[in-house]
């Protein structure tokens, strides 16, 4: 009766949460909440491909599963609901996280529903839980992985070990940033006295995990429309899968920079908290660390290292990273809430405070985020392809720069215009020998030289033009000295050749 009353009230902040995400999800791709990636992934799923570095695997087959659970005429809408899935289970972990072991008290229930709600409603992660993207995913492995451990330390080692080193390698192929809590996990499996059998079954479940990066070169084989790095053989594979062209970001931030990184991070805590909740966290941690050492080491090492890594990863969105982080304290804001609850000296006066957090904690964030968090309506980058591939002429070629317009022109021709002849052209890829030779397969003519990619372009533009008609998704001002550049809509034409 208790578990079964446990797992009733986990599904609470679940129906909850996700009521609120399908409420206000994105109805296709999109560009809001640096959701641009969303055209490749949904592209990548549906047509049996490959999205960008480090490739996904574990996303594009859960994305397969969510493509025929929920059909229909947006495949990108389905994945919105992928996002929207996880990230209300996420919701569900923390609850069943901040529970464990049993037996548990009311105070502890109405903490934990506080806690789970609050993470829930926070505005990045409700921001992520509307679009195509694999943070909401990753989120919901971060959380299992979080209960697994939190079980571990309490209980038997001898399945959950295993299991959660399963779960360790299966997230690592939706995102690697998960690796940021094997280390607390070692620690805590270490100083609970690991056996030998569960360390090695362990092991070997999380190389099974793992292998889920075999997929890729599976999926190169057939020469899909999307195929980032053509991972048909090792060099390819680890192209992929070690993010080649993004590892110049890692740790890049120069020092300078890290304190206004960190404050901004900080102000970024309270928009997501407010700055009650992060009282409450704190003062969580505090009493946490005072009866459990253990768990309060697993809990900050997951915290310290994730906001290390999205602090010095040198990109403007990456307080993304910061999720599983605030993941992290929404625990530590569960302990507070329970500390708190239980200064209150009546029942009822326990439940009508218990009411009153979750009306200014979860409940104001959600009036207050709600207008910014609604994408019901956002059909920009939808209609931005759309009207690009209604003005081209047959057998066009599109010359796309920036991420959102590359995306977004995929999805479109390899999703709604299958049999259309038009080829986009990724100025940004052409320095990649496996994205040359796969233009070189749609009959466009492809310069050998491609380390000046403006040269390049100039070249492109003048063996193609007299056979196909060219568009880019910019002004181009070094062709336009060579070139008439007409606007026509969203795009620029390329036309007569000037003296």
């Amino acid at each position: 009766m208790a578990v079964a009353k446990g797992i009733g009230l986990a599904l609470v902040p679940f129906v909850i949460s996700l009521a609120v995400y399908v409420s206000t999800s994105a109805p296709s791709i999109s560009w809001r909440h640096q959701g641009a990636d969303g055209g490749d992934l949904a592209a990548a799923v549906y047509t049996d491909g490959v999205p960008h570095p480090p490739g996904y695997p574990t996303y594009l087959l859960l994305g397969k599963i969510f493509l025929r659970l929920i059909p229909g005429p947006e495949p990108a809408y389905s994945l919105n609901f992928m996002s929207a899935f996880f990230a209300a289970a996420t919701a569900s972990i923390i609850y069943l996280t901040l529970m464990a072991p049993s037996p548990v008290s009311g105070t502890r229930r109405l903490a934990a529903l506080v806690a789970a709600l609050s993470f829930a409603l926070s505005p990045l992660f409700w921001s992520q839980a509307t679009i195509t993207e694999v943070y909401t995913l990753n989120a919901f492995f971060a959380a299992f992985l979080t209960y697994l451990v939190k079980r571990a330390e309490f209980g038997s080692s001898a399945v959950l070990v295993p299991l959660a080193a399963f779960v360790l390698g299966l997230g690592f192929g939706n995102h690697h940033s998960l690796v940021l809590f094997a280390p607390g996990m070692i620690l805590v499996m270490a100083a609970k006295g690991l056996r030998l059998r569960p360390a090695v079954g362990g092991l070997a479940l999380f190389f099974l995990g793992l292998s889920v990066y075999l997929y890729l070169p599976w999926l190169a084989r057939q020469n899909p429309p999307i195929n980032w790095g053509n991972a048909q053989d090792w060099s390819g594979l680890w192209w992929l899968v070690s993010g080649t062209p993004y590892r110049h970001y890692f740790f890049s931030v120069p020092i300078l920079y890290w304190p206004g990184r960190l404050a901004a991070g900080a102000a970024l805590m309270g928009q997501q908290f407010q700055w009650l909740g992060v009282g409450l966290g704190v003062w969580g941690l505090v009493s946490l660390w005072a009866r459990n050492r253990l768990w309060s080491f697993f809990t900050l090492s997951a915290f310290l290292l994730t906001l290390v890594y999205a602090l010095t990863y040198n990109t403007t969105d990456s307080y993304i990273y910061l999720i599983p982080a605030f993941l992290v304290f929404s625990l530590w804001l569960g302990e507070g809430l329970h500390a708190l609850l239980s200064l209150v000296p009546k029942p009822w006066g326990k439940g009508a405070t218990a009411a009153a957090l979750l009306v200014i904690l979860p409940g104001l964030s959600w009036y207050s985020n709600y207008q910014q968090m609604n994408l019901r309506d956002d059909f920009e980058a939808w209609h931005y392809a759309e009207e690009a591939f209604d003005q081209v002429e047959p057998r066009a070629l599109i010359v796309a720069d920036g991420d959102a317009y590359i995306f977004s022109l995929w999805y479109f021709r390899y999703v709604h215009r299958r049999d259309s002849e038009t080829s986009i052209v990724a100025k940004p890829l052409l320095q990649y020998p496996w994205y040359a030779d796969s233009l070189k397969k749609e009959g466009i003519w492809i310069p050998e030289d491609r380390t000046d990619l403006e040269a390049a372009l100039g070249e492109i533009a003048k063996q193609n033009l007299p056979f196909r008609p060219i568009y880019m998704t910019y002004r181009d001002e070094t062709l336009a000295q060579r070139w008439s550049l007409t606007k026509t809509g969203p795009l620029y034409r390329l036309g007569e050749k000037r003296d």
